[in-house]
């Protein structure tokens, strides 16, 4: 095998180089014939070094070592040679949305022991208005504004935490947002608080959020909540840690491959925890196009 590493130092709590080295050593000491090589990505470094790095050197596995937002943006840069290449994930960040829906491990050992097995799985992404890559969760609305305000620091040190109180603090102010959709299908708009589109069943370090969903279903898993009283979410909390949406009143939740949604040009749109810009957006799933060697 020739395996490329491919790290951001300041995924988690800034030990992307660490965890890379370590798996590096564990590959080595299990099989020394492999080659393997070490790359950094980050706001700061072109894509496309990774790519031509990839791609020129014939690496035929990229680990990608980071947290949701790390991983999406390896995937994105790879979006192009996806049949070129097997991927593996060495977990790392802050939140592990993606790895924990497919039981990966965070121990560089045990992911080594993954890689050197070879056993692969096909897994869906989305692309958003055909260029930005969804690997685990998109929010509009009140989840959104949420994670806007929450600084990289915090997550580093609290973990989901500032999460959970920005989120109590959103829904005391009661905003709700009009939104538009669209499937192809059918059109219809919607006043709602809430907006989660999640690709597996974990989501915000909740590895039960959506039971129904997984991450090679070829379907992205849309939860609309409308405006409700907050003794409503709290009466309703049970629902949401059995990862059974569905079960609370009032709420849409569907499937679909294909998705349009608009609304006023302010509304903040966060992908993988990321900020993403404002609406519109399009959405499209790209079926089993992620090769993931896995558990």
């Amino acid at each position: 095998m020739k395996i490329l590493i491919i790290y951001n130092q300041s995924s988690g709590k800034d030990t992307g180089k660490h965890l890379a080295e370590d798996l590096k050593t564990s590959l080595e000491k299990n099989n020394s014939e492999n080659t393997i090589d070490l790359a950094e990505t980050g706001p700061k470094i072109d894509p496309k070094t990774l790519t031509n790095k990839a791609v020129s050197e014939n690496f035929d596995t990229i680990v990608m070592t980071g947290g949701d937002g790390t991983l999406r943006h390896i995937v994105q840069a790879f979006d192009q040679y996806m049949d070129k290449f097997q991927f593996a994930i060495l977990p790392g960040g802050t939140v592990n949305n993606f790895a924990t829906a497919l039981d990966i491990p965070k121990d560089p050992e045990e992911v080594a022991e993954i890689i050197l097995a070879g056993h692969q799985k096909k897994v869906d992404y989305a692309l958003v208005n055909q260029k930005e890559v969804l690997l685990s969760s998109l929010t509009v609305g009140i989840l959104a504004d949420t994670a806007a305000n929450i600084s990289q620091q915090e997550k580093q040190k609290y973990g989901k935490w500032p999460f959970v109180r920005n989120f109590v603090k959103m829904l005391a102010k009661k905003k709700k947002y009009l939104l538009s959709f669209s499937t192809g299908k059918k059109e219809w708009q919607e006043s709602c608080q809430l907006l989660a589109i999640t690709m597996s069943n974990s989501v915000g370090g909740f590895p039960d959020f959506d039971r129904e969903a997984t991450a090679d279903d070829g379907l992205m898993h849309i939860t609309i909540l409308p405006r409700m009283h907050f003794l409503m979410y709290l009466m309703n909390l049970h629902n949401v840690l059995r990862g059974q949406i569905g079960k609370i009143p009032t709420v849409q939740y569907f499937h679909e491959s294909e998705l349009k949604i608009h609304g006023k040009s302010d509304i903040k749109v966060r992908i993988d925890g990321d900020d993403a810009g404002t609406l519109p957006i399009e959405i499209d799933v790209q079926k089993h196009k992620l090769t993931i060697l896995v558990p």
